[in-house]
């Protein structure tokens, strides 16, 4: 609710700020949007529309804020291990998967490009690869977060200004 309320949020220097207006100052090219498993830990199905309607304003709100020619990617929720849904029940693989279906939906509504963590991160059973996991079964480890930026830089919007490396990037479509 920080970016949808405007919250002032402080800085590493001690300084506030606004995480819109600080994002609206750099003038990004592109934005990598990624929310959700803090969000949905505890199973309660109320929870989820009031989440999917907080991520539509939100989006309404960067793009207002980035203008137009900025690209946003919205990622999909990552999964957990089966380990950590006995503390977070809300992050069993069928929510996050309903939940996931409805971002992809909102970014097409929104004109954002839809990034499918998934597609890497899990295993066969649709919980998190064990080689990507933390102790703590939710977030990821060293080797986790190199996949993810190997990733995301493989999962671009084709841009006639981006240098093309053959073989290399496959370019994600809105």
């Amino acid at each position: 609710s920080d970016v949808v309320n405007r919250a002032e949020l402080k800085r590493e220097d001690g300084g506030q700020e606004v995480a819109l207006d600080a994002l609206a100052a750099s003038a990004p090219k592109a934005v990598y949007v990624l929310l959700g498993t803090n969000s949905l830990v505890r199973d309660e199905a109320e929870r989820e529309q009031p989440f999917i309607t907080y991520y539509g304003k939100m989006l309404e709100m960067v793009r207002e804020a980035v203008g137009p020619g900025a690209k946003i990617y919205v990622q999909s929720i990552p999964p957990v291990r089966a380990s950590a849904l006995e503390t977070r029940p809300g992050l069993a693989p069928e929510r996050i998967a309903r939940m996931n279906e409805q971002l992809a939906a909102l970014a097409l509504e929104q004109g954002c490009y839809y990034l499918d963590l998934h597609e890497f991160l899990a295993a066969e059973d649709g919980s998190l690869k064990e080689e990507y996991a933390a102790p703590d079964g939710v977030h990821l480890n060293g080797t986790g977060y190199k996949a993810w930026v190997d990733y995301l830089s493989r999962h671009v919007a084709y841009d006639p200004a981006n240098p093309y490396l053959y073989g290399s990037p496959y370019y994600a479509t809105g």
